[in-house]
């Protein structure tokens, strides 16, 4: 915010941590902390990133949040892929076969054609 090439622990308390704090709890939850407030759990996230102990967050340390910012497009298929499955998969073998997507086309449709508009072909 003070734009100062480094984020402090207010700054990333209110522009970062609602951002990554439901993308993976169990990487800095804490059972030593019986304190569950947020600004506990947000003053664990930091501490743990902040490896050099300056009480700032460079760059180099925002690194392992940066893909939970902003995942990639490889998450964006993962999420659709798997449910897709889930919708067409009839015999819950964790595998698609072809029979299963003849007999589903709907999922893959939906996947492709976002509202009732489009026409297919």
């Amino acid at each position: 915010m003070d734009r100062d090439g480094k984020v402090n622990f207010k700054e990333f308390f209110h522009g970062l941590f609602d951002l990554v704090r439901n993308y993976d709890e169990g990487s800095y939850n804490d059972s030593r902390h019986f304190d569950d407030s947020m600004d506990a759990s947000a003053r664990v996230l930091f501490s743990q990133l902040d490896k050099d102990g300056d009480g700032y967050l460079s760059d180099i340390e925002l690194l392992p949040i940066i893909g939970k910012l902003h995942p990639s497009g490889h998450h964006y298929a993962k999420q659709q892929a798997e449910d897709i499955i889930s919708q067409a998969e009839i015999d819950e073998d964790g595998r698609l076969t072809l029979s299963e997507m003849i007999e589903n086309p709907y999922p893959f449709y939906s996947a492709i054609f976002n509202n009732d508009k489009d026409e297919i072909g």
